[in-house]
């Protein structure tokens, strides 16, 4: 688990197209997000749509591997204003996003707010808007957000 990870283990991502003979490391960006979860930065594809691929998760000397799961790949989103316009204040605040793009988002599609290096869900308000609140936080902090 990732709070194991925290304890010095290495740990790494790999997606794979398919069969362990066709291994390619395309990716070993992790971050842990609760002691039980490990999210992986998922590799570029030189197109949008859809791809079919497995992930094995390397721990050390341990090999954890996926059944095939869907990516689906989106264009890049293109921010184009933060409300409010300095971020939020304190934890847990209403944060608006205004986006260059019409966004669809059905309700099984997953778009998270990046704070820093928290991750929280995100709903769309409206074609060119996306919501979120910012992960609950004890004093001042400074980060960056990202879709």
């Amino acid at each position: 688990g990732a709070s194991s990870q925290q304890q010095g283990l290495d740990v790494s991502c790999v997606f794979f197209p398919g069969t362990e003979s066709e291994l390619k490391v395309t990716a070993v960006k992790y971050s842990s997000e609760a002691a039980d979860k490990i999210s992986c930065t998922c590799p570029p594809l030189p197109a949008v749509g859809s791809l079919g691929r497995g992930i094995l998760l390397i721990e050390n000397e341990a090999r954890h591997r996926s059944n095939r799961v869907e990516l689906i790949f989106s264009p890049p989103i293109d921010i184009v204003g933060v409300e409010p316009p300095t971020g939020p204040t304190r934890g847990e605040s209403l944060v608006v996003v205004r986006i260059a793009q019409n966004i669809q988002i059905q309700p099984e599609d997953h778009v998270f707010c990046v704070f820093g290096t928290q991750v929280t869900p995100a709903s769309r308000l409206g074609p060119h808007t996306i919501q979120c609140y910012s992960p609950a936080s004890v004093g001042l902090k400074s980060a960056g957000v990202n879709m």
